[in-house]
């Protein structure tokens, strides 16, 4: 496995949080 493989499945891991916290303020609001 290369570092530039386990840094882009960072930043997707990374997005997917970010899109859950963002569903998750609409929903609050």
């Amino acid at each position: 496995m290369d570092v530039s493989d386990i840094d882009e499945h960072c930043i997707s891991h990374l997005d997917h949080i970010i899109a859950y916290v963002s569903v998750s303020l609409l929903v609050q609001m």
